[in-house]
């Protein structure tokens, strides 16, 4: 069996190469990891992580500066996106999170795909879900 190499065919000047170390010494280790429930049926969080803001709204105290985030969906099956809320946990640990359930929603779930989270002029956190994979039943939510 023949292997090859691959190579990057760019030569990389030397402020290019500056700016590659500064990049790598200021690179921080990762604040929120979890495992996948496609590998981890048992123990992921879910399948595609989605990235979200800093809550800083005013009418939950309890998530005022914590980070949202959520998953696309916990199980490959059915649509059932997740929010967690992280808050730093300490210098050099991964932060600390739980999940999020909402009074109006059955089981306190959120029960659709989360595709992503937005923000209004005024700082409130917005959902963007879908029902299904294909079609136009997304929404969007504000988190009250």
């Amino acid at each position: 069996m023949e292997r090859f190499a691959l190579t990057l065919p760019i030569t990389r000047t030397p402020f290019q190469i500056a700016l590659m170390r500064i990049a790598l010494a200021t690179a921080l280790a990762p604040v929120i990891e979890f495992k996948n429930s496609m590998t981890y049926p048992e123990e992921g969080l879910g399948i595609a992580g989605i990235g979200g803001y800093v809550y800083r709204g005013e009418r939950q105290a309890q998530l005022n500066g914590s980070y949202l985030f959520g998953v696309w969906t916990q199980h490959h099956e059915k649509p059932d996106g997740a929010i967690f809320a992280a808050s730093v946990a300490g210098e050099q640990e991964p932060w600390e999170y739980r999940k999020l359930h909402f009074r109006n929603r059955a089981d306190g779930s959120l029960g659709h795909y989360l595709l992503s989270f937005g923000q209004d002029n005024s700082g409130a956190l917005l959902v963007n879900d879908e029902h299904g994979p294909h079609g136009n039943t997304g929404k969007v939510y504000q988190i009250n």
